[in-house]
């Protein structure tokens, strides 16, 4: 299991984002947090998580003080923009905690979130600008390092123009890094999550409410896999926009399974691995949607009355967006068997068998 799970599953539990889980349950999470500690990767959001338990995991001073110092690693790397993975790192914390709210928020008070909740839409996508070009740039080298020597630069002009783009698009985020509002924001949410119960709704102790993990997450579940599973009737006549909006509900599904990984028993990670399966085939596809765009616009840019060099250079992007426009095609005939690894008898054995799984551990303790 990914320890980052881990950490933000008890954080949900204890601020109440997620469902308020039984108090029994803390020996196993906090065990599988401290195993976890080392592990977790480190960025602006999830390393002040650790920091919220340390009292009862136990850090020790140095301990504590190398998280500190890890804290805003990813922010440095992605201000520095020297390797791509910090900023694929800090968009995937941004899109986790978003997801969560999304989730989970009904359990807070609509007010107490919202403000959050724009922010982290704000980073995401300043982050988002950087790292979609990153992306382009890393499936047009794969291309090419499948050419032969002779052809390995008949995208220079297009990686050039897609460098100037990035660099335009970095110093943007660095500008929104530096900024009052993104500075007051990881302020404003640090304290936020070192105060559990902040802006959690109240619950009745005398009204029979649904808080409980054991009262919502079986049903929460099944909603998540039957949302994924209404696209099998339309997904091969979809469009595109259909087709990303699956892969969209997928990942609920997936953070779903994740969050509540460690109450699920050892059906959890196969089933999540199936549904990863699924999302980053769709994640292809789309891909493969947004490189035509934005390949169109680059041979739209540079069309019209043309020297023999600008010729060859738009023919050059032409193999390369004929080859995405295959590459596509090829995904969009293998989907069917992608879904299938979701929608078959055996994954819902499984998934039932998790749910139950819950159920067992709570009567075990």
């Amino acid at each position: 299991m990914n320890k980052k799970i881990v950490i933000f599953l008890v954080l949900m539990i204890v601020l109440g984002l997620a469902v308020q889980a039984d108090r029994k349950m803390w020996p196993n999470m906090l065990g599988n947090l401290r195993f976890g500690l080392y592990m977790a990767e480190n960025n602006l959001f999830e390393a002040r998580l650790i920091l919220l338990f340390k009292g009862e995991i136990g850090l020790t001073p140095e301990q504590e003080q190398k998280i500190e110092n890890m804290m805003l690693a990813n922010e440095d790397g992605s201000r520095l923009g020297d390797d791509i993975e910090h900023v694929h790192d800090m968009r995937v914390a941004v899109r986790r905690m978003r997801t969560a709210f999304r989730l989970f928020g009904e359990y807070y008070r609509r007010g107490s979130i919202k403000r959050f909740q724009k922010d982290l839409r704000d980073t995401g996508r300043a982050l988002g600008a950087v790292r979609d070009l990153d992306v382009f740039n890393r499936e047009a080298t794969r291309y090419l390092r499948q050419q032969p020597k002779r052809r390995r630069h008949d995208l220079d002009p297009l990686l050039a123009h897609w460098r100037g783009q990035r660099e335009t698009a970095r110093l943007a985020l660095i500008a929104y890094l530096d900024g009052k509002p993104y500075r007051a924001f990881v302020q404003g949410f640090g304290e936020f999550v070192r105060s559990p119960g902040a802006g959690v709704k109240p619950v009745s102790d005398v009204e029979p409410e649904r808080f409980l993990v054991r009262d919502v997450l079986s049903s929460t579940v099944w909603q998540r896999y039957e949302t994924v599973r209404a696209y099998g009737r339309v997904f091969d006549r979809a469009p595109m926009a259909t087709l990303h909006a699956w892969r969209i509900d997928c990942k609920y599904l997936r953070y779903t399974l994740e969050y509540f990984q460690s109450l699920l028993g050892p059906n959890a990670s196969w089933l999540i691995g199936e549904v990863i399966a699924l999302q980053d085939h769709l994640g292809d596809i789309q891909d493969a949607e947004v490189a035509q765009g934005i390949l169109g616009d680059f041979m739209a840019q540079h069309g019209g009355p043309q020297n023999d060099q600008g010729d060859v250079i738009l023919s050059h992007v032409a193999a390369y967006r004929t080859y995405r426009l295959d590459q596509q095609a090829s995904l969009l005939a293998t989907l069917p068997k992608a879904w299938g690894r979701v929608d078959n008898a055996r994954f819902r054995r499984r998934l039932a068998s998790s749910l139950l799984a819950l159920d067992n551990s709570r009567k075990e303790r």
